[in-house]
């Protein structure tokens, strides 16, 4: 078996199966998001500012957990979102924390941890948005077949 009968059988399975890869690093980042979330509570200021804080990442922990599920099933449109959320992640990382939040501890924690949230929602993001690129022609071949 060559290496394009081999890449054939691999695209073709993924009709067959979950995108397992991709469904466990999106659920990771909404651990990860968890996790900050309970982080940057302890170390802001108890204002308005905190409950506008808290209502975003509890909207934002109910999206990933979205985004997981829509990924696993190939879903192109949750895809993207991913990768619109990890990059959401980096800018909060690096402009919305240290400008806005302001923090007064644990600041380098709370920007690591918004960097591996970013990084693998584009990671899962892109994985999945490859693997849809390369079912396209099968599904037009089968969408062919089926009329």
């Amino acid at each position: 078996m060559n290496s394009a009968e081999f890449n054939e059988k691999s695209i073709l399975t993924t009709f067959f199966q979950d995108n397992a890869k991709a469904y466990t690093i999106t659920l990771c980042s909404t651990l990860v998001e968890l996790w900050y979330t309970l982080s940057i509570l302890d170390v802001i200021e108890v204002n308005f500012l905190m409950g506008i804080i808290t209502f975003l990442n509890i909207t934002l922990l109910f999206t990933l957990f979205t985004a997981a599920v829509k990924i696993k099933i190939y879903s192109k449109k949750w895809a993207i979102n991913a990768i619109v959320i990890g990059v959401y992640a980096l800018i909060r990382a690096f402009i919305i924390i240290p400008v806005v939040v302001k923090p007064y501890a644990e600041l380098s924690f709370n920007i690591i941890l918004n960097v591996i949230l970013g990084i693998l929602l584009i990671i899962a993001g892109l994985m999945t948005i490859k693997v849809i690129k390369q079912r396209k022609p099968y599904l037009s071949k089968m969408e062919n077949v089926n009329e």
